[in-house]
């Protein structure tokens, strides 16, 4: 089968599978570094020179994934670019304007260490009303966001629900999160998502509904 005789259609599907099985392998077996949508949020990605971010990219696959610490020279990466070590610093600079790094030393005349910075995103913006829904060993429904838990006590909630079906995530929904309280059974085990498209119930007793929402933003 010759590729360049397929219809695109045909064309398109393999491409798309190729890249499928090259991204799920990659991840398993080889070492990589990602970059956030906050990248291009937050305009680092329109501010960084093609240098620079050649720097970047190199750094951010020789980091400690957890920490973000590289421990190469200039030297080295001056001469895995074919650069000179004033070209490097020149380069490390305009890192360290755009608050990508933060270079120092650990001890006086030292090693110059490289440490990778997080950079403000609109998810990062976010993080304290968006999140997940759950039922804790108290039987209460919580609200997961990124650095924090609580537990919803108050009768009513405007939020905006995002289900996910098939693993694809539909439209938000925006509508009330209400708490029924005929009795102190219910109490803290049922509570319904009212909106425009009808109702939901989630019930403590049954996992499915919550098993449905990708995530959840509680409204102001």
């Amino acid at each position: 089968m010759n590729f360049n005789n397929l219809r695109n259609k045909e064309k398109s599907l393999i491409l798309r599978q190729n890249f499928r099985y090259w991204k799920m392998s990659s991840l398993e077996n080889s070492g990589y570094f990602i970059i956030f949508q906050g990248f291009e949020e937050g305009n680092k990605l329109k501010n960084i020179s093609g240098n620079g971010l050649k720097l970047y990219i190199y750094l951010g696959l020789h980091a400690n994934n957890y920490e973000g610490i590289v421990w190469h020279s200039n030297k080295t990466i001056a001469k895995y670019f074919g650069k000179s070590e004033r070209t490097i610093r020149g380069w490390m600079k305009e890192l360290e304007e755009l608050q990508l790094i933060k270079r120092m030393r650990l001890k006086y005349d030292g090693n110059v260490y490289t440490y990778l910075q997080p950079y403000i995103s609109k998810y990062n913006n976010d993080a304290d009303n968006e999140g997940i829904l759950y039922f804790n060993d108290l039987q209460q429904l919580c609200f997961q966001s990124r650095f924090k838990s609580k537990v919803l006590n108050d009768k009513e909630y405007n939020i905006i629900l995002f289900m996910a079906n098939d693993f694809t995530v539909e439209n938000p929904i925006k509508g009330k999160l209400i708490k029924k309280s005929d009795n102190d059974y219910f109490e803290n085990k049922e509570f319904i998502f009212e909106s425009s498209d009808g109702t939901i119930k989630l019930l403590l007793e049954s996992n499915m509904s919550l098993d449905m929402i990708f995530k959840v933003i509680l409204e102001d």
